[in-house]
């Protein structure tokens, strides 16, 4: 399993993903868990939408810079489209899973 290496307040730290579906609707749900197991953030967030299988609006609000790291990995693409909740912006992504597979535990 491949990590991720995230900074927060100066530190690097790695983390790794794992894979779900949100129980509401069956929307992909990631979360970030660090290399000791503990949770780290989410990834995704859930919207009453309906998405494909392959896509998830991405909490920028909780993990700045996720987004630019999700495509240098190869990991997902941005479709273009997101939704806005109070003051943020979610973008929806899209999804490798052969290469986020690679990163999930």
């Amino acid at each position: 399993m491949k990590t991720i290496e995230i900074e927060s307040y100066g530190e690097l730290h790695d983390v790794y993903i794992q894979k779900n579906v949100y129980a509401y609707n069956d929307n992909l749900c990631l979360d970030l868990i660090d290399i000791c197991g503990e949770p780290w953030s989410n990834l995704t967030v859930n919207f009453d939408i309906p998405l494909n299988k392959d896509e998830g609006f991405i909490d920028v609000n909780h993990n700045p810079g996720i987004c630019e790291i999700l495509i240098e990995k190869g990991i997902a693409k941005p479709t273009g489209k997101a939704v806005k909740s109070g003051y943020i912006i979610y973008p929806l992504y899209r999804f490798d899973f052969d290469v986020l597979n690679s990163y999930v535990a």
